[in-house]
């Protein structure tokens, strides 16, 4: 598989997101629900930990284009 280049992406944050992505290919069943989970549960222990690296994942959450992952999975 070619790697795709950071300028087809809409941002970091899903390129982020699509790179996890490719790393579990091999398991058959990716959910994309389980990783917006996933982030949500990173940002609170993050926000516990420091409230800026709190604000920065939470930044990141909001960045990812959901959608582009979704159609980037079928593929």
């Amino acid at each position: 598989m070619e790697k795709a280049s950071a300028f087809s992406f809409p941002n970091l944050a899903t390129l982020l997101v699509c790179s996890y992505l490719d790393e579990q290919k091999s398991s058959k069943d990716v959910n994309i629900e389980a990783i917006k989970k996933h982030f949500h549960v990173i940002y609170m222990e993050a926000r516990k930990a420091n409230p800026f690296v709190g604000s920065c994942t939470k930044t990141i959450m909001n960045d990812v284009d959901w959608n582009f992952v979704e159609e980037y999975n079928e593929k």
